[in-house]
């Protein structure tokens, strides 16, 4: 759900973030950034963080929060509960700590951590006590899609949250002159700096692994993106894993899938259980933000999900990318990253695809796909060094 301010928001926060920002120029110490969580899945600020905590100006810290469900009978699409965000982090030796109380279902004060600057995980399901009218009485906030925008849809790009931010860092120069082309407002506030996910490229995986990752979008018909295809692919892959335990398979799914495929009663409660298990014992199961590792010691990904055409590319592996009849227009950018991809409409399609790829071992389309790569340019510099340097122009 985007969040609602009363009155002209855009103007009411500029004004809020004037004043932060004029404090923290002369603010003597460390700089306090904070990143809230609500679902770990989506964690996306790894090397932000990481450069973070090596600067001397300087000082990260994940803040935990739990999914706001505005109204009662609302949906809770994640299943990631508290204590396991909170592991996620701990076990990484990353510095975090609750804003959340369980027991008194509290959401606590930004300002109590000190906050300077807010990384925002995602624009959705925010308590009003941590929202953007709220913090950015004492805080600038910034923000980069925890999917990277893929379909031409206003809901990709065009939300009440993206235009109230303090700073929007924008993958590209190709994604800022579409927006600013559809409307100048939409890209006041963004900044051109890369998306900090791909950074992990900057770092090479030790050993390939030659994983066959199947990664599953939640979005079935009618939705607003209109990507899944699991009705009618999600068996055969799982069969067709069992029948081939020479190979290594990922099973990847949207955090959403699950309560989608029992919302839209495509299977039972007890069917899409055992579906899972089954995958549990023919491969590796991913249900967290680790699977960068994956990506890279991998060989092929399986996927419909929106933010994944463009997460994998920079891995220069082949791309199976199952579509619908039904299926929204593409963003320019992320069109040419999936006209080097293979695209099945149905199963029969899909097969022959397995045995081109998986048992012939070719790869019709690589050097399309490497020399797209080439020309996009996305290893250049690190997006974290992109976003350090633009706060600390900013700050000084």
């Amino acid at each position: 759900m985007d969040i609602l301010i009363e009155g002209n928001p855009v103007d009411i926060l500029q004004e809020n973030y004037a004043k932060v920002l004029e404090r923290l120029k002369s603010k003597q110490g460390k700089i306090k950034a904070v990143f809230l969580v609500s679902e770990n899945q989506k964690w996306n600020w790894q090397s932000v963080y990481d450069d973070m905590l090596e600067s001397s100006d300087f000082e990260p810290l994940v803040l935990i929060t739990n999914v706001w469900l505005k109204r009662k009978n609302d949906i809770k699409l994640s299943e990631t509960t508290l204590q396991e965000n909170f592991d996620f982090f701990k076990k990484r030796n990353m510095r975090v700590e609750y804003a959340y109380d369980a027991k008194t279902d509290t959401y606590l004060p930004l300002s109590d951590f000190g906050a300077d600057i807010i990384f925002y995980q995602q624009p959705w399901n925010i308590h009003p006590t941590q929202s953007l009218l709220e913090t950015s009485k004492y805080a600038l906030s910034c923000y980069a899609p925890y999917g990277i925008p893929v379909c031409d849809i206003g809901s990709e790009y065009d939300i009440g949250f993206y235009r109230q931010v303090w700073t929007y860092f924008e993958i590209n120069q190709q994604m800022y002159d579409f927006l600013e082309k559809k409307d100048k407002n939409l890209v006041k506030n963004h900044v051109v700096c890369g998306h900090p996910k791909l950074d992990t490229y900057f770092e090479k995986a030790q050993d390939s692994e030659n994983y066959i990752i199947y990664a599953p979008h939640h979005s079935f018909f009618p939705a607003h993106l209109n990507l899944a295809t699991f009705r009618w692919n999600g068996e055969y892959i799982l069969q067709y894993a069992k029948e081939h335990p020479e190979l290594k398979f990922v099973f990847k799914p949207h955090p959403w899938l699950k309560a989608t495929i029992l919302k839209r009663h495509i299977m039972t409660e007890q069917e899409v259980e055992n579906y899972y298990k089954e995958w549990q014992k023919v491969g590796i199961y991913c249900d967290n933000a680790d699977y960068f590792d994956l990506f890279k010691k991998s060989k092929l990904l399986i996927t419909d999900c929106a933010s994944f055409l463009v997460e994998y590319f920079p891995s220069k592996h082949p791309v199976i990318q199952p579509r619908t009849r039904i299926s929204p227009k593409f963003l320019p950018m992320v069109k040419t990253i999936t006209d080097t991809y293979y695209q099945p409409h149905n199963l029969k399609d899909l097969k022959k695809l397995f045995k081109l790829i998986l048992e012939e071992n070719k790869d019709t389309l690589k050097e399309k796909r490497e020399k797209t790569i080439e020309e996009m340019n996305f290893l250049g510099e690190k997006t974290s060094t992109r976003i350090l340097k633009y706060l600390r122009e900013q700050l000084h």
